[in-house]
C-alpha cells in the first residue's frame, strides 16, 4: 500500500490510539477525547461499585478505590 493511498493508516496512529482509548466497542461511536475518557471513568466506576463493592464486605470503598486508580 502506497502512502498517497487513501486508505492507508499509519500504525503508530493506530497503536495510539489504542494505548489511549482501549478497544471498547462504544469508544469507536464517540467523537473527541473527553467523550472517550468519559465513557472508560463511568465504565470503571460502574464496575468498581456494582460487582466489587455489592460482592464483597468491603468496609472502605474510597480506600479501593485510591488503590485502583
Amino acid at each position: 500500500m502506497e502512502k498517497n493511498d487513501e486508505k492507508f493508516i499509519d500504525n503508530d496512529v493506530l497503536l495510539n490510539d489504542y494505548m489511549n482509548h482501549g478497544r471498547m466497542p462504544f469508544t469507536l461511536e464517540l467523537n473527541g477525547d473527553e467523550y472517550v475518557y468519559q465513557y472508560l471513568v463511568d465504565t470503571y466506576h460502574s464496575i468498581l461499585y456494582r460487582d466489587l463493592l455489592k460482592r464483597y464486605p468491603i468496609n472502605n470503598p474510597y480506600l479501593i478505590e485510591h488503590l485502583l486508580e
